[in-house]
């Protein structure tokens, strides 16, 4: 049997609280073929002094170990770099502050040996951990009762009460509705994410923009299995990461509109952008630059929008 090479890249930026358990983690991998790319993306803490003092274990350990301390450009551009120069048939992304359990990559290579050539990405699941490394819920209050999910993909299809992971996990459609994969619970063909362009480098949210483009050619395989941690801290959970995040999904979705009117995704375009533009309003403070910049740039298209939401809504009551 071949054991093909997996990329793991990271990207670190001012993570140097976790930067070590995070290349610890792909470290203990049961895989053995792996090699690793570090990008630091400018990072102003400690970080590049932690990543230093595990460079001896990292090249033991892997195949080929990477290392780059560069200027700040931001997420896509140091993956786009690390996806540039990694040698692997398939690659995985990690962020700095995330976590592979240690069967992560060789259960979904596995996976992935065992399906053909339309499939591009192959996928698990992962729990929520804190600062400190503990396992815990994502709660939301509905109604007066807090409904509690402990793994990423309970809690991002929450809404999606006919959602048949079986059938619809990965494919276009399901994406239009928001994004809902756990980034670094995920192995992504090589050659598939290059033939799509890669991610695009003037959007926060670049594995959404990934995933956009690759269901529109190819299928996702979803693995029922845990198989990393998402930590949630105070800087990845501020109210103005919301609103650029949201601002970014109006962003993608109003770039796929051509595609989806061309494609018979009309009605799932326009609840999908609907419904981020109303997240977006509901948020608390009201992000005023973020929804002017959304409005200044939808300008007419806006009221299209709104007029064929109220279209659906009549439909649906009829």
């Amino acid at each position: 049997m071949d054991f093909p090479l997996i990329s793991v890249i990271v990207s670190c930026y001012n993570h140097e609280k976790y930067i070590q358990e995070c290349l610890l983690s792909v470290i203990n991998q049961s895989y053995r073929n792996v090699e690793l790319i570090v990008i630091n993306d400018g990072s102003q803490d400690k970080s590049h002094e932690k990543i230093l003092q595990m460079k001896e274990l990292c090249d033991k350990r892997f195949k080929k170990f990477v290392y780059i301390n560069k200027n700040n450009e931001g997420v896509a551009k140091s993956l786009n770099l690390g996806v540039k120069i990694s040698q692997g048939d398939f690659i995985s992304f990690l962020g700095s502050d995330d976590v592979f359990l240690p069967n992560k990559l060789q259960t979904l290579v596995s996976e992935f040996l065992r399906l053909g050539s339309e499939y591009a990405v192959a996928c698990g699941n992962s729990y929520f951990i804190n600062e400190q490394g503990k396992i815990i819920a994502a709660s939301v209050k509905v109604n007066g009762i807090v409904k509690k999910y402990w793994t990423f993909l309970e809690y991002y299809l929450r809404d999606r009460i006919t959602f048949n992971l079986n059938k619809e996990f990965g494919n276009y459609k399901s994406f239009l509705e928001g994004n809902y994969l756990p980034a670094m619970a995920t192995l992504i063909n090589k050659n598939s994410f290059l033939e799509v362009g890669g991610m695009d480098e003037n959007i926060s949210i670049e594995d959404y923009d990934i995933w956009l483009k690759l269901s529109r050619r190819y299928r996702f395989k979803y693995i029922d299995d845990v198989v990393a941690y998402y930590r949630v801290h105070e800087s990845n959970m501020t109210k103005i990461k919301k609103a650029e995040l949201l601002r970014d999904s109006v962003l993608l979705l109003l770039r796929e509109k051509k595609f989806c009117l061309a494609n018979g995704y009309k009605e799932e375009w326009i609840k999908g952008i609907s419904s981020a533009l109303v997240s977006m309003l509901r948020l608390k403070p009201f992000p005023l630059r973020v929804v002017f910049e959304i409005f200044k740039l939808m300008k007419r298209s806006l009221f299209w929008v709104i007029s064929e939401r109220i279209k659906l809504l009549f439909k649906t009551w009829q």
